[in-house]
């Protein structure tokens, strides 16, 4: 079976609750949407690696296959291809 391996997102209130938990008094918390495009998404795979999210749950040591991850890329490009080749 396939298990999640990025850490789960914040919201953005909740960043503003946790610096006024922290004793800002009047924090201002702002969101900007970003599309970055990479060349495949083996590199998208790299680049969240570098992050810290290659495998955040903690305990968990499923295996996964190489013919999974060709698989995952090829879904990868087909859903969120460019014009260009690339992958956002």
């Amino acid at each position: 079976g396939m298990s999640n391996h990025t850490s789960p997102m914040a919201f953005v209130s909740d960043c503003g609750n946790l610096l006024n938990y922290a004793g800002f008094a009047l924090p201002t918390v702002d969101q900007d949407l970003l599309e970055i495009e990479y060349p495949d998404a083996f590199v998208l795979m790299e680049h969240l690696q570098a992050m810290g999210e290659g495998n955040a749950p903690l305990g968990d040591s499923n295996w996964v296959s190489r013919d999974t991850f060709l698989a995952a890329a090829a879904i990868y490009q087909q859903r969120y291809g460019t014009p260009s080749g690339q992958v956002k």
